[in-house]
């Protein structure tokens, strides 16, 4: 018998959304480093720009794991 913990999709699911939020949350920590250090005026913009497209990514799937997930007291 193995030591493995068995988990259902819909588990797995919210865990690997979960994490893509996370790594999103922190890509957009590291382009606003990017974008307040640098002296290039289009690689700010460009980054301002990206930071908004991926809080938006991060927000529809923090959305999904609220429309789609509850916790089981």
């Amino acid at each position: 018998m193995s030591d493995k913990v068995i988990i259902n999709n819909h588990t797995y699911d919210f865990i690997m959304v979960s994490c893509v939020i996370r790594q999103l949350e922190d890509t957009v920590r590291y382009l606003k480093d990017v974008e307040e250090f640098t002296t290039d005026k289009l690689l700010a913009d460009m980054t301002e720009y990206a930071v908004e497209d991926l809080n938006k990514i991060s927000g529809k799937l923090a959305g999904y794991l609220l429309d789609n997930y509850e916790g089981e007291d």
